[in-house]
């Protein structure tokens, strides 16, 4: 996970506002890890230690194709 140290070095992608690491729970109890900007608009949660920052309704055209292929063939591998 990240330090507060590590995490003052990531900004919104789009805003250019710093953005700070905060520690929450979910409706479930589990641990949730998120990176919010000074206002707490922009939330990007941290997954298996990666930053979560690309929304999916940005994604389209073929990226969006290929994304959706990629889910499907992921069912499968092991």
């Amino acid at each position: 996970m990240f330090t507060s140290e590590q995490s003052s070095c990531f900004c919104d992608p789009h805003s250019h506002a710093p953005l700070k690491l905060i520690f929450e729970k979910d409706s479930k109890g589990k641990d949730l890890y998120l990176l919010v900007d000074s206002e707490g608009t922009c939330r990007y949660p941290i997954v298996d230690g990666i930053v979560r920052i690309l929304n999916q309704r940005d994604v389209v055209g073929r990226n969006k194709r290929y994304q959706d292929l990629y889910y499907r063939f992921a069912l499968f591998y092991r």
